[in-house]
């Protein structure tokens, strides 16, 4: 088969553009891409045995398309389903997040209030009360009454405390009053001119001189048995605990 040469002049831009179009479509060289467009126009010219069409270049860039995704699949699906899970993980971990802060939101008051016990208990049991100094307080009022400091829970040691700071502290029937030291003293001095047998009218006198919780005392007294009357001295006795 006879080969005949044709030879074209072309500027440099010219040359370097059409050597840009021909790598666009697939072809290694300028002289290919070149016979490649003369067998387009000329009517039962050959493609070009070298040189790759647009078409068959689309073609294979689609198959290779579908190769890329079959491979990628099985992949995708695993992914999918790694996404899945992550998020039935992160629904979980947020839902016991919100049960968690539930119920620190609860707790909290009742942890906050039982410090506030606790150390409120803790200055009870170094003689302190309600509103100041238990001492203070008892000096003011005379007597406080186990009964009447529901709010104390370690009743003996508290009562223990007051008494070594100077307060009498008696034992009724399994229940500890304290009196203040010189409350005490009148107490007794009353108790001691009074010349009625009969607990009622006594504890009327008390109560004129000394005031309703010194009536009180004296009533609590007779009940435990501690204040009696002495028909030979024609007074009232106190038989206190050692």
């Amino acid at each position: 088969m006879e080969e005949y040469y044709i030879k074209v002049r072309l500027t440099r831009e010219e040359y370097e553009r059409l050597r840009d179009q021909a790598r666009r479509n697939g072809f290694t060289s300028v002289a290919e891409y070149v016979r490649w467009l003369l067998s387009r126009h000329v009517e039962g010219g050959e493609e070009p045995a070298t040189g790759v069409s647009p078409e068959v270049l689309r073609s294979l860039m689609a198959s290779l398309e579908r190769r890329i995704m079959d491979l990628l699949n099985p992949y995708t699906g695993k992914i999918d389903e790694i996404n899945l899970k992550l998020s039935r993980i992160i629904e979980m971990i947020e839902a016991m997040e919100s049960v968690k802060r539930e119920e620190f939101e609860r707790a909290l008051p009742e942890y906050k209030e039982g410090r506030l016990a606790g150390r409120e208990q803790r200055r009870y049991e170094r003689g302190e009360y309600r509103g100041g100094d238990a001492i203070d307080r008892l000096r003011k009022e005379g007597i406080l009454f186990q009964d009447e400091a529901g709010w104390i829970r370690s009743p003996q040691r508290f009562f223990a405390s007051l008494e070594k700071r100077g307060a009498v502290v008696l034992n009724i029937e399994g229940r500890y009053v304290a009196v203040d030291k010189d409350y005490w003293e009148r107490f007794r001095t009353v108790l001691e001119e009074l010349d009625v047998s009969d607990s009622i009218a006594a504890e009327k006198i008390v109560e004129e001189k000394l005031g309703e919780r010194a009536a009180k005392l004296f009533r609590e007294m007779v009940r435990a048995g501690i204040a009696v009357f002495d028909e030979d001295k024609g007074a009232w006795i106190l038989y206190l605990p050692p």
